[in-house]
C-alpha cells in the first residue's frame, strides 16, 4: 500500500533474524526496506580498535540487495554505541581522525547501496542544561558542537547518493518536555541549514505510547516548520508501548491500533514525508517485548504487543491501521 502511494514501508531487523525462515517470508511479504538494528553501530563493528568486522552488516546489505529491498543504515554515530576505547583517547586530533575514518570507511563501503543513513542519532538532551540542548556525551566533550558538521560533511563525501538523516525521539506529544525537544531539534536543524551542513532528512523515531497527550494541529505545524527548511521527513522507528492498556488482547490491540492511527493521520499528510519504518516487524523480535527499558514492562506481567504482526507473524489491528493510513493518501 505504501509503495502504491509513492512512499516506502520497512522494518528494523538484526542479522540473527535471517535464520528464521518464517520471519523472512513475512518480511519479504510486508516490507520494501530494511534498516539495521545494531550491526552498523561503531561499537558493534569495531569493539577492538583497529580490527573492524563488517561480516554481520555485509550480510544484511547483501540480503536487501538480493531481495530487491532498499537498505537504510543505522547509524553513523550514536553516543550509546561509541566504542569504549574511543573514550580513552585524550588527543583531540587523533580522536577526530579516528571518528572521521570510521564514518568514511563505513559509508564508502556501502556507497550506492544504502538509501539513507542516520548520520547522527539522538544528539539532543534537555537535561544537559546547555542553551543549545545538546547532549553531554563523549563526542561533545571531545569536539564541542562542531562535531555535528564534521560528521555530515564526512558522510556526504563518502556517499554522495545516500540521504543523510538526523534521527531523534521525543517530539510528537503535547507535553512541556516534548515541546522543549521540538524547539531544540528545530534549532539544531535550522543551524545546520544556515551553515550548509548536508542534513537531508529528519528522522522521527515515533516510539508511541498509550495514554500520552497528542495535539494533531501542534504536531502538523511543527512538521511544516521542519519541512520549510527544505528537509524531508521520515518515520524511522515507529512502535507503541501498551503498558497503560488493559490486559484483554482484543481491547489492547484496538488501543494500540488507535494510537498508530491518531499519529499517522496527520503525519503522513505532510508532503515532506517520504516513508515509514517500524522498529521491528513482529512482536517476536521487539525491543519492547524484550523489556529493554523499564517503561516497556506491563504491570500485569503480560507480554507487550507493540508491532503490526504478533509473535506468530499474524497481522494485527495495528497492521490494518497502518494500511488504512497509507490507503487514505493520494498518490505522490
Amino acid at each position: 500500500m505504501a509503495a502504491i502511494r509513492g512512499l516506502f514501508y520497512g522494518a528494523a531487523i538484526a542479522t540473527r533474524h535471517l535464520n528464521d525462515p518464517a520471519f523472512v517470508a513475512a518480511l519479504l511479504q510486508e516490507c520494501g526496506m530494511i534498516v539495521s538494528e545494531w550491526e552498523a553501530q561503531w561499537a558493534a563493528l569495531e569493539p577492538v580498535r583497529g580490527k573492524p568486522d563488517y561480516t554481520a552488516l555485509d550480510r544484511l546489505v547483501e540480503f536487501a540487495a538480493s531481495n530487491g529491498l532498499l537498505f537504510r543504515g543505522h547509524s553513523g554515530i550514536w553516543y550509546k554505541r561509541v566504542p569504549d576505547w574511543f573514550g580513552a583517547i585524550n588527543d583531540r586530533a587523533e580522536a577526530e581522525r579516528l571518528m572521521l575514518e570510521h564514518v568514511q570507511a563505513k559509508f564508502s563501503r556501502y556507497r550506492g547501496r544504502v538509501q539513507s543513513w542516520d548520520v547522527l542519532n539522538e544528539a539532543v538532551d534537555l537535561r544537559s542544561g546547555r542553551p543549545d540542548g545538546l547532549r553531554r556525551e563523549v563526542l561533545l566533550d571531545k569536539f564541542g558542537p562542531g562535531y555535528i558538521d564534521l560528521l555530515f560533511h564526512a558522510a556526504r563525501a563518502a556517499d554522495p547518493q545516500a540521504l543523510l538523516c538526523y534521527n531523534d525521539y521525543g517530539v510528537e506529544y503535547d507535553t512541556p518536555w516534548h515541546t522543549g525537544r521540538r524547539e531544540a531539534i528545530l534549532a539544531l536543524l535550522r543551524g545546520c541549514r544556515s551553515r550548509g551542513v548536508p542534513v537531508d532528512v529528519f528522522g522521527i523515531q515515533a516510539h508511541l505510547r498509550i495514554g500520552a497527550r497528542f495535539n494533531a494541529d501542534i504536531w502538523a505545524r511543527w512538521l511544516d516548520e521542519v519541512a520549510g527548511l527544505g528537509i524531508k521527513l521520515m518515520i524511522t522507528e515507529i512502535d507503541v508501548t501498551d503498558a497503560a492498556a488493559p490486559g484483554d488482547i482484543a481491547e489492547r490491540d484496538r488501543q494500540v491500533a488507535a494510537e498508530y492511527e491518531r499519529f499517522l493521520a496527520p503525519t503522513l499528510k505532510s508532503p515532506a514525508i517520504i516513508g515509514m519504518l517500524a522498529w521491528g516487524l513482529s512482536d517476536r523480535y521487539s525491543w519492547i517485548v524484550r523489556g529493554t527499558e523499564p517503561y516497556h514492562k506491563r504491570p500485569d506481567g503480560l507480554p507487550p504487543r507493540p508491532l503490526p504482526l504478533d509473535a506468530d507473524l499474524k497481522r494485527k489491528p495495528a497492521w490494518q491501521a497502518m494500511a488504512d493510513a497509507f490507503g487514505g493518501l493520494p498518490s505522490r
